[in-house]
């Protein structure tokens, strides 16, 4: 089978045949020349230069950087180690009352790679402290209580103002003098917090009234002995009366005539009217403290109810109804005088007369 090609089709496979033949020619000069150039650069003394990078280094790739041979144009590619990671901390953030936290992380100042990275930390809620009720007083506002977090100081429960209540004010009733107590006038002051309006002024104590010097006050009823038995002293103010035995005693002065001595050296021993211990059935009443009486002389225990007076030539005594006791030689002794005590003995040195005041 023929095969008829065009003018056309000539033409091109002319221009590819002539073209393959351009090619090998090159082809084998260029592989001549590429020969000879790897003979000289094989024998040359190489001589480099400072070198062209081709890639950077980074923190964890290496980088490439190319010398070239100024002779023979020799090409050298070497290896730029990786720089390695600069390592700066993260520092952590606290928690706080109402947002989570993160611990230290690390990561490269040069590339911002995390190298250690960050952990969360859980929110710490808050810490409540109560904020105390204040209560309002006269003229200070108080607070409601309320909370706020001692952390974070938020305040959580806002405490509300109690204004100031205001005084109270009462009437302070007065106290009426008596004989021996002085008294008061009427006041005003606050019932709550005790601020005094108007202060209460004192007022002087009456003093006993005894118009008709018995001794007993005319208004409280009061006897005082002792102002009783100094009315005695005066003179002309009683008559004396001889003492014997089986006179009662009770409510009765008595006078004791000082010997030369200076001492009354008489007595008067009186009935009991109680049980009292052995050797004691009856008590002695002397007329000087110098005597060593067993109740008047020493100011015994409870003596109340008998007064003396001591004058230079005499002493005075008077007896009241009444109980007392004393300790005697280890032992307490009680004196019971009543209505019915009588004199039982008296001593036979010595004066002692019964007083009566004259009208």
């Amino acid at each position: 089978m023929e095969i008829y090609l065009t003018r056309i089709q000539k033409i091109i496979i002319s221009l590819v045949v002539s073209a393959l033949s351009l090619a090998l020619v090159i082809g084998g000069g260029v592989a001549i020349v590429k020969a000879v150039k790897e003979k000289q650069q094989a024998t040359c003394v190489h001589s480099y230069g400072s070198g062209i990078i081709k890639s950077e280094a980074t923190c964890e790739k290496p980088g490439v950087i190319v010398y070239t041979c100024g002779k023979c144009d020799y090409e050298l590619t070497e290896e730029i180690p990786a720089n390695g990671h600069v390592q700066i901390i993260i520092e952590a953030v606290p928690a706080a009352c109402t947002s989570k936290g993160t611990t230290d992380g690390i990561k490269c100042v040069t590339c911002d790679k995390v190298l250690v990275a960050p952990t969360e930390t859980p929110i710490l809620g808050h810490k409540v402290e109560v904020l105390k009720a204040v209560a309002a007083t006269c003229t200070l506002a108080g607070k409601t209580e309320g909370s706020q977090c001692t952390r974070c100081k938020e305040i959580l429960k806002a405490q509300t103002i109690i204004p100031a209540k205001g005084h109270t004010v009462v009437e302070v009733t007065g106290e009426n003098p008596t004989c021996v107590t002085a008294g008061k006038t009427n006041g005003s002051s606050c019932l709550d917090c005790g601020k005094v309006f108007s202060a209460q002024e004192t007022i002087p104590a009456l003093g006993h009234t005894d118009a008709e010097e018995d001794g007993t006050c005319d208004i409280c009823g009061d006897f005082d002995a002792m102002e009783y038995l100094k009315k005695f002293s005066q003179e002309g103010a009683c008559t004396e009366t001889a003492v014997n035995v089986g006179d009662t005693v009770a409510g009765k002065v008595f006078r004791f005539y000082r010997a030369e001595s200076g001492l009354s050296q008489t007595h008067i021993i009186i009935d009991n009217n109680t049980d009292v211990p052995m050797g004691a059935m009856s008590k002695m009443i002397y007329g000087s403290v110098s005597d060593l009486p067993f109740y008047v002389g020493g100011q015994p225990k409870g003596a109340d109810n008998i007064i003396v007076c001591y004058y230079e030539d005499y002493v005075d005594i008077y007896i009241a109804m009444g109980e007392y006791e004393m300790e005697h030689m280890g032992e307490i002794i009680t004196l019971n005088v009543t209505n019915s005590s009588k004199i039982t003995s008296i001593g036979t040195t010595g004066t002692v007369k019964c007083l009566t005041l004259n009208e």
